[in-house]
């Protein structure tokens, strides 16, 4: 057995989703939809919010309960109780509350809302809504029900039974003996007493679904990378998708240097002189005392570029003048297009009077 070689197909690891989502992946998912949150963080909020909201508006509720109770207690009696009376009934039963309700509704709503911007910011896609076979499909359906996420969902569902079930446990074990005294205690007294106790029991249950919140969100953004990994080819496949293929860009680049050629090229018969290294760079300038502040470089190359400059400069009877430290300071600093900088005027200025007085006529 020793010696013994096992030939394996690389290739067969190929589709395996080992690389980290790309900003462009993650980007593509959140258009669909697809982004990392967690469930508890809203109704975490909601619960502390209910606690918040009954500890605020607690004594206008009991108001609102009395006078429920004192307007029925004096409507029954004297009315008939059938199905025409009912409405009369019901609204002066819910009338003192309806102002609650709606604040109540109205808070909870933007509550919600706002947990969710928290989470993943001002997001609006349609994709979520649309049909797909998936979610009919009994096969896809058994494969969700019997998954590492619904296993998940399962043991933070008993975790939360068992920490709220617990605190509560607790929280009633402590408040027995004044539960077992309220039989003796007015009406008032109860009530008040009872509204205290259930704003602290939705508070602690409240802040333990924070705690779990806490640690289901970390959950939540790993299983979110988790499922945006992408294998080796995806990642090469995008990368040619939104950078280009490597082959592509190189005919693109070349066919730009061609153009920006071209164009150099036309605009060589306006140059008012060239400067050469003599033979290695050639830089153009055109200066037109009455639109430009300075003269501009209007051509240049080096290598066959310089070359074919001074070839067509003969061609258009442009002076040539060799002058290699500022012919390679133009060449470096100065852009096609673009004028000579102040630092470069003065040697300029003597290439160009040497130009202009050769072209002069003489007397």
């Amino acid at each position: 057995m020793e010696g013994q070689r096992y030939h394996l197909n690389l290739q067969f690891f190929a589709g395996e989703k080992t690389e980290p989502a790309t900003p462009h992946k993650k980007q593509e998912a959140r258009k669909k939809g697809q982004v990392s949150k967690s469930s508890e963080i809203s109704q975490s909020i909601l619960l502390l919010t209910g606690a918040l909201f009954l500890y605020v508006v607690g004594p206008g509720l009991f108001d609102a309960f009395l006078r429920v109770f004192s307007d029925t207690y004096v409507l029954i009696p004297g009315m008939t109780v059938d199905l025409d009376h009912l409405p009369t009934i019901f609204a002066a039963a819910f009338h003192p509350f309806s102002f609650y309700l709606a604040l109540f509704l109205v808070i909870f709503w933007v509550v919600a809302a706002l947990s969710q911007v928290l989470q993943v910011g001002v997001l609006f896609s349609t994709e979520p809504l649309k049909p797909k076979f998936e979610r009919i499909n009994p096969v896809q359906g058994l494969k969700r029900i019997f998954s590492w996420r619904a296993l998940v969902e399962l043991v933070k569902s008993l975790l939360k039974l068992i920490l709220i079930g617990l605190a509560l446990f607790l929280l009633l074990k402590g408040e027995w003996p004044r539960l077992s005294a309220l039989f003796g205690l007015p009406l008032g007294g109860v009530t008040t007493y009872m509204g205290s106790l259930v704003v602290r029991l939705v508070l602690v249950i409240g802040l333990l679904s924070v705690i779990i919140a806490l640690i289901d969100t970390l959950y939540q953004r790993f299983d979110y990378a988790r499922q945006l990994r992408m294998s080796k080819q995806e990642v090469k496949d995008e990368w040619k998708k939104t950078e280009g293929d490597p082959l592509i860009k190189s005919q693109q680049r070349k066919r730009r240097r061609e153009l920006a050629h071209a164009r150099m090229m036309h605009h060589l018969p306006e140059a008012d002189v060239v400067i050469t290294n003599p033979t290695h760079v050639a830089v153009a300038l055109k200066y037109d005392m009455h639109f430009d502040e300075a003269p501009r470089v209007v051509a240049k190359g080096e290598g066959y570029i310089a070359l074919k400059i001074r070839e067509l400069s003969k061609q258009y009877n442009i002076p040539l003048v060799e002058n290699p430290p500022l012919a390679r300071s133009l060449f470096q600093m100065v852009p096609l297009g673009e004028p000579i900088p102040p630092s470069l005027f003065r040697a300029v200025a003597e290439v160009l009077a040497f130009v202009y007085r050769k072209k002069r006529p003489v007397a």
